[in-house]
């Protein structure tokens, strides 16, 4: 029997020894020996499974794992994750496998490396849906471990340093990425540090203009606004120190991104903003907190509106501190933060610091082991739409939050803008299917009343009540809408089902498909399957329900098609005559709603917009679009129909096309300046022009960009009417003339 054999740990040359000696200094901080010489065990087996790779900046591989882990180990973390941080990437991009990886260093980082191995790259065809899919796949596996998505924000953190080494779309792809997800979620787990340099550097690759602009406003005056927080400082520490309050005050400038929020949030310019000034003032204990803030408003004047108390009421992530804003020396705006050092730990490393006091069996409390962790355990939206998911998944994880009282006084934290149906749901899932009414401190209100905190809120019970539609709008929740959507797919399940296939045989009908052909073919098992239907009744059932879209199931149709397609004489012809640009359904033709799906215009007709065309499915390149009347497309009715498609455009399609066009005419003075002319006042723009004269006859070959058939020929008749133009004829293939 053949077994598995780890990479050999050939003797330590030099540079092998390069990338671990800062990581040592930062672990020997807070391990132990025998804990530190496991990393270097998993450094070196990284350092081996990576040796024959590069990073696009050119770097050896194996710096990316260490500058991973570096940032894990400033945050303290256990010897484990610092090795799975080390050894992220060695499933996905070697040959090792998770049981070679469980057997060197244990089920728990194997696992963990496992859990924080990046997903698949998704076609393009699919991007949104599958990236959204593994959003689902990356938040489930948080509830269990949140480790792993420590790793992963550490690894983010990285690659959004070395950014630069990227081309500008994926560098604006993989920041608006980073700015949905990873900062939100950074926030989340109190990780303010990376949540803070996340926001910066994804400002700087989205909007580089306006990150140079803060950037360079902030450094202009900085020295003024170093000596007024160096003052500020000093006034509230003598005041305190008279009142014999041991505390510590420092003070910092906001970071440019929440600085850019901030404009944009009050509609003002960077010179607007007068409170980009913050002061913190730690001491010991909570008593003296509320001291503090008291010798505050004492001093200075309270900003109304800008008061909160985050230590009566913790944010889901533990964070504790109070903070008010006001108008402090010289009349200038400054947020006061004030906290105990306790507080403010946990502040700076977030769960980090949870897992540190956990492993210490520390005495010091910093909240609810399993309440903090929750949102990430709770129910993730039941929707295969990507924007309804990604909706969800923001106002659920990622929004500021209410609290709000049970008429027991039990505590409730909801998203921010939660309904009296969210609140009904949490409290219990009957309690919600039976919300008959609600009373909001006494007073009756609409079950579409945004909850505020401090509300004290009673449901009204109604035997006779069940979730309705509607409330799928009202609610703000995933686990609300879930629940919802249950209980109405439970009741009116035969009459989503016939609403469903009827949907869909139209669907299928205008694609120019089959619709029995399809329901009893290997294809709509795939795709059964692949959107975890339990059955093709279930699939009509959530189609009926508007769960899945009609485009989604004829999208996978198409790509079906692609797949099982086999390659014939038809296919080889194809391939010649189509080497046109491929372009997007989005922009260009229509099959039912479908979009994002890869087409391209045969150039042995070249069709334009307006013209009557067919689809041809090739295989593994999208759809070939030719004209109906096209010869080359006439034999595949007989040999394959299987593989056409009746396809018509886009009514509001306004994609220049480049189109050439063959002019004939007696030659004469300035007879090129009328042709050129003639064409500009149609609004056409002409990208190359090419001429001959022979026995007094001119030849001039012009490519247009052409927007539809309507389009061209209104150019071709103009011209038709120029002095001395014999002929206008359209040129096969729309390639420039050489």
């Amino acid at each position: 029997m053949v077994t598995e054999q780890p990479p050999v740990l050939s003797p330590v040359e030099t540079d092998l020894e390069d990338d671990f000696p800062i990581l040592e200094l930062i672990l020997r901080n807070y391990l132990a020996d025998e804990d530190i010489m496991r990393i270097r065990k998993a450094y070196f087996f990284a350092y081996d499974a990576h040796k024959n790779q590069k990073r696009i900046s050119g770097e050896p591989y194996i710096a990316h794992p260490i500058c991973v882990a570096e940032t894990l180990a400033e945050y303290q973390l256990d010897a484990e994750t610092i090795m799975a941080g080390i050894l992220h990437d060695v499933l996905e991009d070697t040959d090792l496998t998770y049981d070679l990886l469980a057997r060197e260093f244990g089920e728990h980082v194997a696992t963990m490396v496992r859990g924080v191995t990046k997903f698949s790259k998704i076609s393009s065809a699919y991007r949104k849906e599958e990236e959204v899919e593994n959003l689902r796949r990356m938040l489930v596996a948080t509830a269990s471990d949140l480790h792993v998505i420590m790793i992963k924000l550490a690894d983010r953190l990285h690659n959004m340093r070395t950014l630069h080494f990227l081309s500008r779309d994926k560098q604006i792809r993989i920041a608006q990425n980073t700015l949905d997800i990873y900062a939100p979620l950074a926030h989340r787990l109190g990780l303010g540090h990376i949540k803070w340099e996340l926001e910066d550097l994804c400002l700087m690759y989205i909007l580089p203009h306006v990150y140079e602009t803060v950037k360079k406003k902030v450094f202009l005056k900085r020295h003024e606004r170093e000596k007024y927080i160096k003052e500020a400082c000093q006034e509230l520490q003598n005041a305190l120190a008279a009142k014999n309050i041991q505390c510590t005050v420092e003070g910092r400038v906001k970071h440019f991104f929440s600085i850019y929020m901030k404009m944009q949030r009050e509609h003002k310019s960077f010179e607007d903003l007068y409170d980009l000034v913050a002061l913190r003032v730690l001491c010991e204990t909570i008593g003296e907190c509320y001291a503090i803030l008291g010798e505050v408003h004492t001093m200075w004047r309270q900003v109304e509106g800008r008061f909160k108390d985050y230590i009566s009421t913790p944010k889901p992530n533990n964070y504790r501190s109070i903070h008010t804003t006001v108008l402090g020396p010289k009349g200038r705006m400054v947020e006061i933060q004030i906290r105990t050092h306790d507080m403010h730990y946990i502040a700076e490393y977030g769960i980090a610091a949870h897992w540190r006091y956990k492993a210490e069996g520390s005495k010091r409390r910093i909240g609810r082991d399993a309440k903090w962790l929750e949102p990430f355990s709770q129910e993730l939206p039941d929707t295969h739409d990507p924007e309804e998911f990604m909706q969800s998944i923001r106002h659920d994880l990622f929004s500021d939050e209410v609290f709000v009282y049970s008429p027991k006084g039990e505590l409730i934290r909801l998203p921010k803008d939660s309904t009296p149906i969210d609140f009904a749901y949490k409290i219990h899932t009957e309690l919600g299917h039976r919300c008959g009414g609600a009373k909001v401190n006494g007073r009756m209100v609409s079950l579409n009343y945004s909850l505020k905190t401090g509300d004290s809120v009673e449901i009204l019970s109604n035997p006779n009540s069940h979730p309705s539609p509607a409330w799928l709008d009202i609610v703000k929740t995933a686990s609300a809408r879930n629940k919802i959507r249950r209980q109405l797919l439970e009741s009116r399940r035969d009459e989503l089902l016939k609403i469903g296939q009827s949907h869909l045989t139209r669907e299928i009908q205008k694609a120019g498909f089959n619709p029995l052909e399809f329901y009893n073919s290997q294809e709509a098992q795939q795709i059964v399957e692949s959107l975890k239907q339990k059955s093709l009744e279930d699939l009509f059932v959530n189609i009926g329900f508007g769960r899945i879209s009609g485009k989604q199931i004829i999208a996978r149709i198409l790509q079906q098609k692609q797949k099982n397609a086999d390659t014939s004489k038809s296919d080889e012809r194809e391939k010649t005559d189509d080497e046109d640009q491929a372009v997007t359904m989005r922009s260009v033709v229509r099959l039912g709603d479908i979009d994002e799906i890869m087409y391209r215009r045969a150039r042995c007709c070249s069709p334009l917009p307006g013209d009557d065309i067919i689809g041809f499915v090739t295989r593994g390149r999208g759809v070939t679009i030719h004209k109906s009347i096209c010869p080359n497309i006439k034999h595949v009715y007989q040999d394959d129909p299987g593989r056409i498609m009746h396809l018509f455009w886009e009514e509001d399609q306004r994609e220049l096309v480049s189109v050439t066009i063959e002019i004939r005419a007696r030659d004469r003075r300035n007879l090129l300046s009328d042709l050129s002319q003639m064409i500009s006042s149609t609004g056409t723009n002409i990208i190359f022009c090419k001429s001959a004269t022979v026995n007094a006859v001119a030849t001039f070959r012009f490519t247009l960009q052409i927007n539809n058939s309507v389009h061209l020929n209104t150019v071709m008749q103009q011209l038709l009417g120029i002095e001395g133009v014999k002929n206008v004829r359209r040129v096969k293939g729309n390639q420039i003339p050489a």
